[in-house]
């Protein structure tokens, strides 16, 4: 789902300071998805995965930029299924924020 609930929004108020506060010249804000099961079609699975990603990123920055983080630092995208951690299904529908300096 794309909403934030109360541990991630604590781990969004560490990110914010983080990017405010040390020298971070971009905040990645990534979405994956696990592999759907409502269909058979492999190219509307990929669509499907692509749009479940990119919901579940662009949850994420109108949050960080509530807490102060410039929206031109924020960059999202989705990546679908196509990074596996290779854990459960629950760990591939995650958000992970990737921050860089000195870019």
């Amino acid at each position: 789902s794309a909403r934030i609930d109360g541990e991630n929004n604590r781990a969004l108020n560490e990110v914010a300071e983080t990017a405010k506060f040390a020298p971070v010249d971009r905040v990645s804000v990534e979405g994956y998805a696990s592999k759907p099961t409502q269909t058979d079609d492999p190219v509307k699975a990929k669509i499907l995965n692509l749009k479940e990603s990119m919901n579940r990123a662009q949850a994420v920055p109108q949050n960080l930029i509530q807490k102060g983080v410039p929206a031109d630092k924020i960059k999202t995208v989705g990546w679908g299924d196509t990074k596996p951690m290779g854990g459960n299904e629950a760990a591939e529908r995650r958000v992970d924020i990737v921050t860089a300096a000195g870019l």
